[in-house]
């Protein structure tokens, strides 16, 4: 009998050193489900767990984002496997801020932005070159949601980033990129089209985009004609 107990704790004491071997791995809850997700401790130290229950490490991308389209996401520690917070951090040689609640936006990624040197304005992204700057030139802060709203739902609702604004006595010559994240696969053709539609509708009548080349570089140009002014667009991707 004595010897039946000694067998039964040696099993007994081998299995639990099993369970406790694999739960350095895999951790489970109270009902003996794996842990997914997010869980903070007594000291608010946060920690995450993948969808087979180990303790993540590394970048954690957030689904939802920050409601404005920009990606978020939180860093773990690989050696504590806590999240980093309310710091600033160097990962691979690149400096990363984090918020109080561990969150680093990602920046909104936008066409390079020309420049005006000695009366002139280059631009390497698009190679336009204006050799000489005519009239008046200005700053256009309140524009980045000018093709928001219902009604451009079918561009994808775009966020506005201002690059150029010159006004001379034979009207305004603009120059902006806009972020097609919403639409990535509608090219360029179809987008000055659909524009122009759209403004067709608020202010006259549209013409059909047509394929012209700018400074070695092809663009889609229409036009929209209202009672009073004529609006082009020459669009690239």
């Amino acid at each position: 009998m004595k010897l039946k107990k000694v067998m039964l704790m040696a099993a007994l004491a081998a299995a639990i050193g099993s369970v406790n071997m694999v739960t350095a791995f895999a951790d489970e809850t109270a009902s003996g489900e794996t842990k997914y997700g997010w869980e903070s401790d007594a000291k608010n130290n946060w920690r995450y767990y993948d969808k087979d229950g180990n303790l993540a490490s590394g970048w954690i991308k957030s689904e939802e984002g920050d409601g404005r389209g920009n990606e978020v996401w939180y860093y773990i520690d690989p050696a504590t496997h806590i999240m980093v917070s309310n710091t600033t951090r160097n990962i691979d040689g690149v400096d990363y801020t984090f918020g109080d609640d561990g969150s680093w936006v990602a920046p909104r990624t936008t066409a390079p932005k020309g420049h005006i040197t000695g009366g002139r304005y280059y631009n390497t992204w698009s190679n336009l070159c204006i050799p000489q700057i005519i009239g008046t030139t200005e700053t256009k802060e309140d524009v980045g949601d000018d093709y928001i709203g219902s009604e451009y739902n079918a561009i994808g609702n775009p966020y506005r980033t201002q690059d150029l604004c010159m006004s001379t006595d034979n009207g305004d010559v603009e120059i902006y990129y806009l972020d097609m994240k919403n639409k990535p696969d509608m090219d360029a053709q179809t987008f000055v089209n659909t524009l122009v539609g759209i403004e067709k509708a608020q202010k006259g009548q549209a013409t059909q985009a047509a394929a012209v080349t700018i400074a070695n570089q092809q663009y889609y140009k229409a036009s929209v004609t209202g009672k009073k002014t004529t609006n082009t667009y020459y669009c690239r991707k």
